[in-house]
């Protein structure tokens, strides 16, 4: 069994570090936690519980502050963690298994940003790695180790293992949220202008913000600049994802380039689920019902991706079985509009 730091970064968490401290204390060797400016009682709660504290100045970089974290950590293997997350117990014991591992791998989790457990979205986010000289976060926002990682020649493998954020929010704290994300990444993009992530994640702040044009200005540069990288494909299916679906929200659709850039996608990931929902939406449009129908079946047979994008699966099976539920009903099929529905709830009910 190989020791485990865990590293976490703080702000007026007073409330909630509580209970996530709790569940981590009996996984972890050593907690560590980086104070960036709380104004409440986060410090006190944080050592009552035996955590080691340090405080942080804030500098505009999360980056830094997460950074700050892992060099206070003294243990081989090394998982981070945020105040608002929860991990339930299955994947406690998942992660405790993962330390009977020699720290020579790094680990993406499924990360669930939700309030309800079902809406929301999910990505693999890489959460545990060695404790490795050079291994450091990137970006003054949506930080990364992933480039360091790979730079090290750390494989990255992901695991069934899941951990719950809950700082989904609603619109206005989102647009502030995006607005501050913009700030930032304007300052990493004049750093590391040719770096089709930054782009990629801009066009997603922008999206947020409903300025679809310049959204969709970034998601073309962040696929130019990673689509010739290997390493970089799921920045730029990201990015295609995201340029098929602000065509097909234009007002008219416009088709033809929908065609075009879920025909980019599907060439660096055969069957994703977005593809699927996509083109079945793209066939509706068309009024192509039986077209609609081969590609949203294909996506109520699709798993949960291991790539490092957002999605949540049940919440696309879910629209995508409302739109057949549509078509069925059109074609004159009621019965399979029952069916498909029915199928949908199980899901749902499942995943509650």
């Amino acid at each position: 069994m190989y020791p485990l730091s865990c590293c976490i970064i703080v702000k007026n968490e007073a409330s909630r570090l509580p209970s996530a401290l709790k569940s981590l204390s009996p996984l972890c060797e050593q907690i560590v936690v980086v104070d960036t400016g709380s104004e409440d009682d986060t410090v006190q709660v944080a050592q009552d519980m035996g955590a080691e504290v340090s405080s942080f100045e804030w500098n505009d970089s999360f980056s830094c502050a997460r950074n700050r974290s892992l060099r206070e950590a003294r243990n081989p293997w090394i998982l981070y963690v945020d105040a608002d997350d929860r991990i339930p117990e299955d994947s406690l014991r998942g992660i405790a298994k993962l330390k009977e591992i020699p720290p020579e791998t790094a680990f993406a989790f499924v990360v669930q940003s939700t309030k309800d457990g079902v809406t929301g979205i999910s990505a693999a986010q890489i959460r545990m790695f060695p404790n490795a000289p050079g291994i450091e976060f990137r970006y003054r926002v949506h930080e990364q180790i992933r480039p360091a990682l790979m730079e090290a020649g750390i494989p990255i493998v992901f695991k069934d293992i899941t951990i719950v954020h809950t700082g989904y929010t609603d619109q206005d704290a989102i647009a502030a949220k995006q607005k501050r994300n913009i700030r930032l990444l304007g300052k990493d993009l004049l750093d590391y202008p040719d770096d089709g992530f930054l782009h990629y994640l801009a066009g997603m702040a922008w999206l947020d913000l409903k300025k679809h044009a310049r959204a969709k200005k970034e998601f073309l540069k962040g696929w130019e600049l990673s689509v010739a990288h290997p390493d970089k494909h799921h920045v730029a299916l990201g990015a295609a994802l995201e340029s098929a679906e602000l065509a097909l929200k234009e007002e008219p659709v416009q088709p033809s380039e929908v065609m075009a850039w879920l025909e980019k996608a599907e060439a660096l990931e055969k069957d994703y689920p977005r593809c699927l929902y996509l083109r079945g939406r793209l066939a509706y449009e068309n009024n192509d019902m039986n077209g609609s129908l081969k590609s949203l079946n294909r996506l109520m047979d699709c798993q949960t991706p291991d790539l490092l994008l957002p999605v949540n699966i049940d919440m696309l099976k879910t629209v995508g079985a409302a739109l057949m539920s549509q078509i069925y009903i059109k074609t004159g099929r009621p019965e399979d509009a029952i069916c498909i529905l029915d199928r949908i709830e199980r899901i749902l009910n499942k995943a509650l």
